[in-house]
């Protein structure tokens, strides 16, 4: 996976990530994601703790995560080139689930490739506590090794109003190269 970042932004380190990801083992959903992690990195415009990386609420500033994992067993059996859209978005938000009273409204669900590779991109809009976010997804599925590289690009909306270029350079630079999975 190959995404190009302003050169001013921060890193998060994947430890530090890792640290912030130690409750979530705790839950089903939250044990299956971090047990299959295989790589993960997170940027933001400015110093953010790993909590916003992965909070409900809408970040402050643009904020960028990546990583790469395993699918689970359930999630490998119900996933085909065909149905792909139905079994991958729900990866990063419940979207299936969703409804007009929880302030989730999807503004792009659709199928793509990737270099090839098959996959999803979306837009979701998300009110959490009364201010709305941006979040775009783009999900690549290598079928061969049941991984999914997973690229999510948020922020709250006045801010990605100001940040649009730099959002729609960063979404563009996303890409898929030689993989080894």
């Amino acid at each position: 996976m190959h995404f190009e970042i302003p050169s001013d932004w921060v890193e998060i380190p994947e430890v530090v990530l890792q640290s912030a990801q130690s409750g979530w083992a705790e839950n089903e959903a939250g044990a299956a994601i971090t047990s299959t992690l295989s790589w993960q990195s997170a940027w933001a415009e400015t110093e953010v703790t790993a909590q916003e990386v992965f909070s409900n609420s809408a970040p402050q500033d643009v904020v960028v995560w990546a990583y790469t994992r395993k699918l689970i067993p359930v999630e490998a059996n119900s996933i085909s080139a065909e149905n792909i859209v139905n079994a991958l978005q729900d990866v990063v938000v419940p979207v299936s689930a969703s409804s007009d009273m929880d302030g989730l409204a999807v503004r792009l669900n659709q199928s793509t490739t990737f270099a090839g590779i098959p996959g999803i991109q979306q837009q979701i809009s998300w009110d959490v506590g009364g201010v709305t976010q941006t979040i775009d997804v783009r999900i690549a599925w290598v079928s061969a090794s049941n991984l999914i590289h997973v690229f999510i690009v948020r922020s709250e909306d006045g801010r990605r109003a100001e940040q649009s270029e730099v959002i729609g350079n960063i979404l563009s630079s996303f890409r898929l190269g030689e993989l080894h999975g």
